[in-house]
């Protein structure tokens, strides 16, 4: 096995590769991909979320999709991340903004 394989969670989607669809690993340091004959090997696998980035584990659901999305975010039920605002000057330079743009 080589030493120089970086381990991390892949990020499938579904590429043309030599007329055929198979999934690959989109993100940009890796070229992992599925042959076509071991493609059902995919189910189970961990991936990143395409809309929120969070690990899921793919399944026929969402692998009927190119680039496969978690149940929470085809739900709609992913919340938003909150933004942790850290100063009080942050606050009055937001509160300016929003007051200026609004006036």
């Amino acid at each position: 096995m080589s030493t120089k394989a970086k381990r991390h969670i892949h990020k499938y989607r579904k590429i043309n590769l030599a007329f055929q669809k198979v999934w690959a690993c989109a993100l940009p340091d890796c070229a992992h991909h599925m042959p076509k004959h071991m493609e059902e090997m995919v189910e189970g696998k961990f991936s990143l979320c395409w809309q929120c980035n969070e690990q899921m584990v793919l399944g026929p659901d969402n692998m009927k999709m190119d680039m496969p999305i978690c149940l929470d975010c085809q739900n709609g039920t992913v919340k938003p991340k909150v933004e942790i605002v850290d100063s009080e000057e942050t606050i009055k330079q937001r509160l300016a903004e929003l007051m200026d743009g609004k006036l």
